[in-house]
């Protein structure tokens, strides 16, 4: 972790071998498919890379990364929960002005 701390981008593709084979999304809310899976892990690790300034040295690689992930799946729970309430039927009001769905 010091290596890449320092700035050695291969120290940290080591880091992100040691630990995504770990199953990193399991447990997490992520979507329903294989590949979603495997893009909130390379999400993950891309993000911890973009901040790797904000990593404390006391804490272990693998849960900080980890809670990059279930944020990151939470997010996109969150977002598609969003478009998929906007994609229900509009909502009208009769001539009683007692809304009801179209």
């Amino acid at each position: 972790m010091e290596r890449t701390l320092a700035g050695d981008r291969d120290a940290y593709r080591v880091l992100v071998e040691r630990h995504s084979h770990k199953r990193l999304p399991a447990g997490l809310p992520h979507d329903r498919e294989p590949h979603d899976a495997e893009e909130v892990v390379q999400e993950a690790f891309l993000r911890g890379y973009q901040k790797l300034g904000q990593f404390a040295a006391r804490a272990n690689f693998g849960t900080w990364v980890y809670r990059i992930a279930a944020n990151y799946a939470i997010d996109r729970m969150r977002q598609r929960q969003k478009e998929e309430s906007r994609r229900e039927a509009p909502r009208v009001q009769d001539a009683d002005g007692i809304e009801t769905t179209r």
